[in-house]
């Protein structure tokens, strides 16, 4: 008979981070078992070989991204309940036994909180920061639920068709997922007790290419829930704010030369930018004790200006009727 319990994971080239997965998936202590079930999306390295040799069950596809990769993962019969976390993630030894506890107990869908894998570099923990002040903020039950550690049970992945596949880079298909459970009446439990840890970015351009590609895919979210614009609890009206200013000091920086009041609505975009990533590390430092939240100042800003970018790529992209480059 298969295991009641499910963890799938998409992995994409991610051999480099596969052992410490397993290591922290074999430590687990619950007592009943549980399949391992890796979905190998189209990588180049040998991570559907590493997989295996672990004991997992691995399916391959060609790549279609991580919301694909997590429908191949969770489909095939076998599993009531379906946890989800990612290829970069190290999970602790009680999260397979934290989420269960509350699946099984009173709640269709559930999700739990960071903490870090790389713990000491400036960028990796500034963010970090920011996401346990973010998390601090989160009640009982939550608007969104991160696909690095959330679970399910099978039947409310069933009624709403489980990701959509459209979102093909990892980013906004795991807002979407949450909003479609939450409009249809499906309550999402936070489990701050169940902890997987996470490798944050320590490359500052790798880290804001990636945000511009948050920006990018968020036009494509709020398209389809447009209500949600105001906010879901972990993201809010000033972290919509802060992109649109930057976008609005960016645009206007062409007609500064010609036009004192262009550069003068330039600059005062750019100082509220700034103000508001002010407030945002002034509010991290004072949750966490710590200073490594000041970084947020400068990186937050930057931040803004990439997410600008990928908003004003996903708008001409809407606008042109195209959905999604990786």
């Amino acid at each position: 008979m298969s295991p009641s319990v499910r963890v799938v994971v998409a992995a994409f080239d991610a051999a480099p981070t596969l052992p410490a997965l397993f290591d922290a998936l074999r430590d687990q202590d619950v007592l009943e078992p549980f399949e391992v079930v890796v979905v190998d999306d189209g990588s180049t390295d040998a991570t559907g070989d590493i997989a295996r040799s672990r004991g997992a069950r691995v399916l391959r596809q060609e790549n279609r991204g991580p919301a694909a990769a997590r429908n191949t993962g969770w489909r095939p019969e076998g599993a009531r309940w379906i946890l989800f976390t990612d290829s970069d993630c190290v999970p602790r030894r009680d999260w397979v036994r934290r989420m269960l506890e509350v699946l099984r107990a009173d709640a269709q869908v559930v999700t739990g909180t960071y903490g870090i894998a790389n713990r000491g570099q400036w960028l990796a923990q500034a963010i970090h920061d920011e996401i346990v002040w973010r998390h601090s903020r989160m009640r009982e039950y939550v608007e969104f639920a991160g696909s690095f550690n959330l679970g399910a049970e099978r039947s409310a992945l069933e009624a709403v068709g489980g990701f959509d596949e459209t979102f093909r880079s990892p980013s906004a298909e795991d807002n979407d997922l949450s909003y479609r459970w939450r409009d249809r009446g499906v309550r999402i439990r936070f489990v701050r007790e169940a902890i997987v840890d996470h490798r944050h970015p320590t490359a500052l351009a790798g880290y804001l290419r990636e945000q511009s590609r948050h920006g990018y895919w968020r036009v494509m979210l709020y398209r389809s829930h447009p209500d949600r614009v105001r906010g879901d609890g972990y993201a809010g009206p000033v972290d919509f704010a802060a992109p649109i200013l930057a976008l609005a000091s960016a645009a206007a920086l062409p007609f500064s030369l010609a036009s004192s009041r262009a550069f003068g609505f330039a600059c005062l975009c750019f100082v509220l930018v700034v103000v508001l990533q002010n407030l945002l590390a002034a509010r991290v430092c004072i949750h966490t004790g710590r200073p490594s939240g000041l970084a947020l100042v400068g990186v937050g800003t930057l931040r803004s200006y990439a997410r600008a970018w990928g908003l004003a790529r996903g708008v001409v992209d809407l606008v042109r009727g195209k959905r999604g480059p990786r």
